[in-house]
């Protein structure tokens, strides 16, 4: 009796086994994810496969129009002879976790055309990485060139001229996070706050450009609440009708800046009422930010 059983629990302890190393196999080759290269420039119907094609293939693991099939954490690619996507079919949502991976900012241009917002990063399980493109010529109501309810991760790319009639010009995000590396957020516009970025989520902001963008407050960052971060970026030559040219934090906002110039701007650099929670090795042109150093750092 004893050898049954010790050998039924031998087997039912293999069984589980095997079927736990099925289900993490499954789930690893789901997150692998596949490549879906976009060949057609058009706004979706194919014959080919459209840039709106591929995130509808990778959102619901299907294959769409010219597109090949979806699967888990998929990457979207560009054919070559891919310079310039125009939008005439409203927005591009992301419900999943997708890749957006460009030749580079010079190389291809995704516009709104003064119509729509270009990207929205959609809850509960949108999770985006931009990586070299330009945005441009995004409208809408809240964040012109993209709206982030969930996570974004934007690198190596522009966002620029693009508008909202509320808040976050270039970039709108209420998320759990949004990253900005190595990028610039240019000559956006906002009719209330966050010209270039409106921000009541995580932000960090690397090695990036914020210059050119208006609002009435916060012309090129807006940080309503949670933490702004701002590490070797370069914030200057934005615009505020009110307070906050470069940066305007309310008193539910945090701020960190390490190595961070912020300058230039209309109607002060710096406008902070919040929290700072880092200042290291900053220039602030007129020192509103709690900053290490004030002065003209001469950039003309």
């Amino acid at each position: 009796m004893q050898k049954k059983r010790k050998s039924r629990f031998r087997r039912t302890h293999l069984e589980r086994k095997l079927l736990a190393l099925a289900i993490a196999q499954g789930v690893a080759t789901a997150a692998a994810g596949a490549d879906i290269t976009v060949n057609d420039a058009g706004d979706s119907g194919g014959p080919g496969c459209t840039l709106r094609d591929a995130i509808a293939s990778a959102n619901g693991n299907t294959a769409v129009a010219g597109c090949s099939t979806g699967s888990g954490d998929d990457t979207i690619l560009f054919d070559p002879t891919i310079g310039a996507i125009a939008l005439e079919n409203g927005q591009l949502e992301i419900t999943s976790k997708i890749t957006v991976r460009g030749p580079g900012a010079d190389l291809l241009t995704i516009s709104g055309g003064g119509n729509s917002r270009i990207f929205a990063i959609a809850a509960p399980a949108g999770d985006a990485t931009i990586d070299g493109v330009t945005l441009t010529a995004g409208s809408a109501d809240l964040g012109g060139a993209i709206n982030n309810a969930n996570r974004l991760s934007l690198i190596d790319s522009v966002v620029s001229s693009s508008q909202a009639t509320t808040h976050g010009g270039g970039i709108a995000t209420s998320g759990i996070t949004l990253t900005v590396s190595n990028s610039t957020i240019s000559g956006n516009t906002a009719t209330d706050y966050g010209g270039g970025i409106y921000s009541s989520g995580e932000v960090t902001i690397n090695h990036s450009t914020v210059s050119g963008n208006m609002a009435s407050r916060g012309g090129g960052l807006y940080g309503a609440s949670d933490i702004l971060r701002l590490n070797n970026a370069t914030v200057s030559d934005n615009t505020a009708t009110g307070f906050g040219g470069g940066i305007r934090l309310p008193s539910a906002g945090t701020l960190s800046m390490t190595a961070t110039l912020v300058a230039n701007s209309t109607n002060g650099d710096c406008f902070n009422q919040g929290m700072v929670l880092a200042n290291e090795a900053n220039l602030v042109e007129t020192n509103g930010c709690g900053n290490s150093a004030s002065g003209d750092p001469m950039l003309g």
